[in-house]
């Protein structure tokens, strides 16, 4: 019986001629100190920002001056819509999990109204598909 050649035929791709083919990523499990990092950054963003903001995970670690810290990314968010975007960041003490900063509360709160203004179509359709229901 003849070896086959193992080079294999091109596959022909199911998406059209210059479309992006999308993958959901499988999001892994936080670890526990990612998960108290991202607690405290929440309440954080709850009691500087308001409501519709809170941290987003995954945070990352990082060292700063020989202080690990975790960087957690602060979003805006909507009901019905979920995670409109990235306003801001809040630092994080690995160690003893204080909040060591974060974006000043004047820019996040610019930047989630620059969002809302660019997303507004699609916010007021996730709103009104949420009252239907």
């Amino acid at each position: 019986m003849p070896l086959k050649s193992s080079k294999s035929k091109p596959r022909k791709s199911s998406t059209p001629a210059g479309a992006r083919r999308t993958t959901a990523k499988k999001r892994r499990q936080p670890d526990q100190a990612e998960e108290a990092a991202w607690i405290a950054a929440n309440s954080y963003c709850l009691c500087t920002y308001g409501m519709l903001y809170t941290g987003s995970p995954p945070p990352r670690r990082l060292t700063l001056d020989g202080r690990a810290v975790w960087i957690v990314p602060v979003v805006l968010t909507s009901p019905g819509y979920g995670i409109v975007g990235e306003v801001g960041v809040v630092a994080v003490d690995a160690l003893t999990l204080v909040v060591v900063g974060g974006t000043p509360r004047p820019e996040v709160l610019e930047g989630g109204r620059r969002l809302c203004e660019e997303k507004r179509d699609e916010l007021d359709a996730a709103f009104h598909r949420a009252r239907k229901v």
